[in-house]
């Protein structure tokens, strides 16, 4: 029976419904403005502000007082702002405070280019049984490239030389394998007649020249150049260059006027580089001096 009044109870629902929410819109109060909730003021003469004038900028700089003399003298005087100039004198070895750098020294009228210590000027570059017994040992003059023939004990004038001994040994040779290889190794002593020293040459290596080169070059002209060993001298600009000292990569050298001997000066050089230098300076060989 009720599935026959369905519709019947939902129609009869829907108007009860309706009837609440009718009167919930009937009793319901008022609607109030937002203005009884927050206080708006109006804007009128009591409620706004003047702007007030602003006070003038001082614009003065202030004035800082003149820096005090310091205990060291009358020239150490310091102030906030500015770094100090401190400068060394090498010749008093003491420090000095001045308005503007020293003087630069007076032209040397040399600089130095460069030390080098190249290869010892006579090799051993092997050696022959002679027919009538002993060594033909092959001696390489690098100033010439000419390779003589010489013996031991004999005199070479024109390489300056003297062979003292000569003797063959057979030495291991480091390889990096497991296997040992023996190779003959040749010394040679010559008695150097020009340096006055004793040398040993040896097959296996390049003897390197014990006393290094110094070559100079004018401060003026750097294509003139010159070049000597320790205790050589050579002239130029009215002047006597004597290399006192090599010590690499500086060089000591004494300066001394042609003119007057008291005008003489010592320095130490060190290696000048120029963008128009040679690459293989190459100059006078100064005299050795007695």
């Amino acid at each position: 029976m009720i599935r026959k009044h369905y519709d019947k109870i939902f129609l009869a629902f829907a108007l009860i419904c309706l009837l609440v929410a009718g009167a919930f819109a009937f009793l319901r109060p008022d609607v109030r403005p937002v203005t009884e909730y927050v206080d708006f003021p109006s804007l009128r003469a009591q409620n706004t502000f003047v702007v007030s004038e602003v006070e003038p900028v001082e614009l003065d700089v202030p004035q800082w007082p003149e820096p005090p003399h310091q205990t060291a003298g009358l020239d150490w005087v310091f102030d906030l702002f500015t770094p100090p100039d401190i400068y060394y004198n090498p010749e008093t070895e003491e420090y000095t405070v001045v308005s503007e750098p020293p003087e630069p020294p007076a032209p040397f009228g040399i600089e130095l280019a460069e030390v080098r210590s190249g290869e010892y000027r006579i090799q051993l570059i092997g050696w022959v049984t002679g027919r009538t017994g002993g060594y033909l040992i092959q001696l390489q003059n690098l100033e010439t490239g000419m390779v003589t023939n010489v013996r031991e004990g004999r005199e070479y004038p024109d390489m300056d030389l003297e062979v003292r001994s000569f003797r063959v040994d057979r030495e291991p040779m480091e390889h990096g394998g497991q296997t040992t290889i023996n190779v003959d190794v040749g010394r040679v002593v010559i008695q150097d007649t020009r340096a006055d020293r004793e040398i040993t040459l040896v097959s296996t290596e390049r003897r390197l020249d014990d006393t290094p080169t110094a070559y100079f070059r004018s401060s003026s002209d750097p294509e003139r150049t010159f070049q000597g060993q320790e205790g050589h001298r050579f002239e130029y600009g009215g002047n006597a260059y004597v290399i006192e000292a090599i010590t690499p990569p500086t060089v000591s050298v004494r300066r001394v006027s042609l003119e007057d001997e008291e005008d003489a000066e010592s320095r130490t050089l060190v290696p000048q580089q120029r963008v128009t230098r040679s690459q293989e300076p190459a100059g006078e060989a100064g005299e050795e001096s007695p």
